[in-house]
């Protein structure tokens, strides 16, 4: 056993560093979030509770119809009143699932616990990362491309919103394609036609990227010659009571966002483009029926969806038909797409944009989305890397959903802008409704703790959960301007 003496004699030959194994170690008992998003849509849209595995709801689209008569009209023949009715649909939504999983060992849970509980700690993160992916599936999921795999989703705003109310923003602005309001007046015309009610206060929110908020902000400092103010927006909800109205919390303050024209602007990560799609390679092979000509020449580009949002696109590419009735393949890697601390992104899947018909070469830039491929195969549940384009529309494959023979027509890429941070590119901005009338997100279970049966003696086994689906119950009463820029 070492001697006072000793230690002191060791510390003097050592100049002081002998003793740093001796030095108690501090830590700071408080945890810096480094992991940060603006994801509020859990906020911005009404929730209410369901107890189905299907959301359904009535819809009247035409209403008795009124005409002209003479003072005493017949009752039947020439210049009699026809009968006639309002017309109603059933619409649905089917209920889809998230899921969470973690495993503790009891061991870590006794010593790590300088930051508070170590399994508090992995709950609030499972949750704020299974909010990440609830926002994302908002903007981006596509139910009928990932219908028949493991990993079934719910649909976002691209494919609720109706493909007239999508505008292109490459043609809009004072300065064509750069954000002004003008962007923003022409969504609140496209959604107030049809909605004929007055679009501000608690009524509707604008979907838009941090830095399109920038650009708005600067436009509206410039404009109005002082700071514009940030309001809460306050969440709806039923408050987990089923039955019961789905009203504004008075008691939880919300989001902050600025307004314009009545409307928040509720600021998203989600809605801008993060990262870059990989290269893509493309060819033809074998013959088929397909209505490809002799010559026809495609042109192609590709985003992939992850758990931040869609990717600017691929390098074009451009194949020409070697042969009548040639079908055009795609592949591609799976592309790494990095969050800020060089973590890998999961891929959700891919969007597929053409340009060109049968019969009829595409033009350089004119792409609209042709299909959409789920990221993981529906047999294996591994990653898929492959397209194939046949020139025909199609529904649900085992593979992917087809939306024509040569794009929608409706949705563009997004492409790099030079000039902007990064050649950053284009954005979408979108205009939504919070009135539960209109849209709604039934929630089953709206995220749930659940402690699974232990599989050994020396970790904690847990699980969050939640059941729920984005139900947009009047799809002409929202609207979208993509291939927008902020600078």
């Amino acid at each position: 056993m070492a001697l006072i003496q000793d230690l002191r004699e060791a510390l003097t030959a050592g100049g002081g560093g002998a003793a740093s194994a001796l030095i108690p170690k501090i830590i700071s008992p408080l945890l810096l979030e480094y992991v940060r998003r603006f994801a509020p849509l859990h906020t911005a849209f009404p929730r209410q509770t369901w107890a189905s595995d299907i959301y359904y709801f009535n819809q009247r689209n035409q209403l008795p119809f009124a005409q002209m008569v003479v003072e005493v009209p017949p009752f039947s023949g020439t210049g009699s009143v026809t009968p006639s009715n309002s017309n109603y649909l059933q619409k649905s939504f089917t209920i889809k699932h998230v899921q969470s999983n973690g495993d503790l060992s009891k061991f870590a849970q006794k010593v790590a616990n300088v930051n508070g509980s170590l399994l508090a700690l992995e709950l609030e993160g499972a949750a704020r990362n299974y909010g990440w992916l609830e926002e994302c599936l908002y903007l981006h999921g596509c139910a009928q491309a990932t219908a028949l795999t493991w990993r079934p989703q719910f649909d976002g705003l691209r494919q609720l919103i109706a493909p007239a109310n999508f505008l292109d923003g490459a043609t809009l602005g004072k300065t064509t394609g750069i954000f002004d309001f003008t962007v923003l007046d022409a969504l609140i015309d496209t959604v107030r036609a049809p909605y004929a009610a007055n679009l501000s206060g608690e009524n509707y929110f604008f979907v838009i990227g941090p830095k399109m908020q920038s650009k708005a902000t600067e436009i509206l400092s410039l404009n109005m010659r002082v700071e514009p103010t940030m309001r809460p927006l306050q969440p709806k909800t039923d408050g987990g009571v089923l039955g019961a109205p789905v009203v504004t919390d008075t008691v939880d303050p919300g989001v902050e966002c600025y307004w314009y024209r009545g409307i928040p602007m509720v600021m998203s990560s989600f809605a801008g483009p993060f990262g870059t799609m990989g290269s893509v390679a493309a060819g033809t092979q074998g013959t088929s029926t397909t209505p490809f000509l002799l010559g026809d020449v495609r042109k192609y580009v590709i985003s992939a969806i992850h758990y931040y949002g869609e990717t600017l696109c691929s390098g074009e590419l451009s194949v020409t038909i070697s042969a009548a009735g040639n079908t055009v393949s795609l592949t591609w890697s799976t592309p790494t797409i990095l969050d800020p601390f060089a973590n890998v992104l999961p891929i959700l899947a891919y969007c597929i944009y053409e340009a060109g018909s049968p019969g009829a070469n595409g033009t350089t830039g004119a792409e609209t989305l042709l299909a959409i491929v789920p990221a993981n195969n529906p047999t294996t549940d591994a990653y898929q890397t492959g397209f194939t384009d046949t020139g025909v529309p199609s529904t649900v494959s085992n593979a992917w959903y087809q939306y024509g023979a040569s794009g929608d027509g409706a949705h563009f890429p997004l492409f790099p802008v030079s000039g902007n941070p990064g050649s950053l590119g284009e954005e979408r901005i979108y205009l939504c409704s919070r009135d539960p009338e209109l849209v709604v997100v039934p929630a089953v279970t709206d995220t749930e703790t659940v402690m699974l049966a232990p599989i050994n003696a020396r970790s904690v086994q847990y699980a969050l959960i939640s059941d729920l689906v984005l139900a947009m119950r009047a799809s002409l009463f929202a609207a979208c301007a993509e291939r927008v820029r902020f600078a």
